[in-house]
């Protein structure tokens, strides 16, 4: 679609969606693309406004819907004169915080023009989240203290200033991830940049701010960091949260008196996690850098591979790990599920590889 070495543009990871329509939409720097899924030809384009900042420097990270079928999406910047690729620019540049604020727009899936578009209050790190809750149609930002919520309603966007969470980070943490939707809830961890406190998986409820439960799953770390968003299974209201710095993953419950943690357990990751398999037999896979610690200063990019591990979401069991070490994972993606159980693993040398899981032979202590 576009060569950032010859456009000399921040390349970072851009966002595929399947609408129900039956195309796909592609979202890529400040590019939006829409695509025939049978051959991948490319029936239209559009530039996104960039704002206050250059568009070399703009990116779009993320793309959800509504339910009309209406695309959301919000920008990011890289600090003007910073060179640096994909989410280094985040830690690495000199001063990652001097950029404009995030671009909110509400895109006709069908024209791709713009509908409406807004200036959020600050920079939004994380991505954009839309869903329908009590028949409205809401979009929830995160900042660097607190979530916003929007509300899209005919065909504009508008601030919901009459949910307010608050201030939803503790001292010494930064700002939550994007948000995950829960049933009744958002729930989110904090830490999305590296802080040297330990972050908390946070539950807000969509109909009342004010009801809210927090959780430290991994308080006995030092330094942490998880810029992935959390992992939900609905049917279970479990979340799963990952600690990049620790080095740890868990699975925390969501119940009518708080938080609760179900188990944690060593994995390296810092990408998000993918939920797999039926009701009664959840399955959760996710990267693993075992024995590479990541450098305390801009801790993106210093592996050289990563393996993929297969867990039992009840108990935090490994059932599977890939039986050799794999190239490094392209930073801020997952594990993608496919069909029949097969995996997708997008690494940063540009390779796709499918996964797939066999049982144990003769002598093994597990599937590969």
């Amino acid at each position: 679609m576009i060569n950032t070495v010859e456009t000399h543009e921040w390349n970072y990871p851009g966002v595929l969606s399947a609408l129900h329509n039956g195309f796909l939409y592609l979202i890529y720097g400040y590019r939006l693309a829409k695509l025939d899924p049978q051959n991948g030809r490319v029936l239209g384009q559009m530039e996104l406004p960039t704002g206050r900042a250059a568009p070399r420097d703009t990116s779009y990270n993320g793309l959800s819907g509504l339910r009309d079928g209406t695309l959301v999406a919000k920008s990011v910047y890289r600090e003007r004169g910073c060179e640096q690729q994909g989410f280094s620019a985040f830690l690495c540049c000199p001063h990652p915080q001097l950029v404009p604020n995030s671009v909110v727009v509400a895109i006709d899936p069908r024209t791709l023009e713009v509908i409406d578009q807004t200036v959020a209050p600050e920079l939004i790190g994380g991505r954009i989240t839309a869903t329908e809750f009590e028949n409205h149609s809401y979009i929830y930002l995160t900042g660097q203290k607190t979530v916003y919520r929007y509300i899209y309603e005919n065909r504009r966007l508008r601030r919901d200033f009459s949910w307010n969470p608050g201030t939803v980070v503790l001292s010494g943490q930064n700002g939550p991830t994007a948000v995950a939707v829960m049933n009744d809830w958002v729930v989110f961890g904090t830490d999305s940049l590296p802080a040297a406190t330990p972050l908390s998986v946070v539950a807000i409820n969509q109909a009342d701010a004010s009801r809210q439960f927090s959780s430290r799953p991994f308080a006995d770390v030092g330094q942490s960091w998880s810029p992935s968003a959390v992992s939900v299974d609905p049917l279970r209201n479990r979340i799963f949260a990952l600690d990049g710095l620790a080095g740890q993953i868990a699975a925390v419950d969501l119940r009518d008196d708080g938080l609760h943690t179900v188990w944690t357990k060593p994995q390296n990751t810092t990408e998000f996690l993918a939920l797999i398999g039926p009701a009664e037999r959840r399955v959760l896979v996710g990267t693993d850098a075992a024995g590479q610690p990541m450098p305390p200063s801009c801790p993106v990019g210093g592996g050289t591979q990563d393996s993929v591990v297969w867990r039992n979401a009840d108990t935090g069991d490994e059932i599977a790990r890939t039986s050799a070490p794999l190239p490094a994972v392209n930073k801020g993606t997952m594990v993608e599920p496919g069909y029949a159980g097969r995996m997708y693993f997008l690494a940063q040398n540009g390779k796709i590889m499918e996964l797939t899981v066999r049982p144990a032979r003769p002598g093994e202590d597990q599937p590969k």
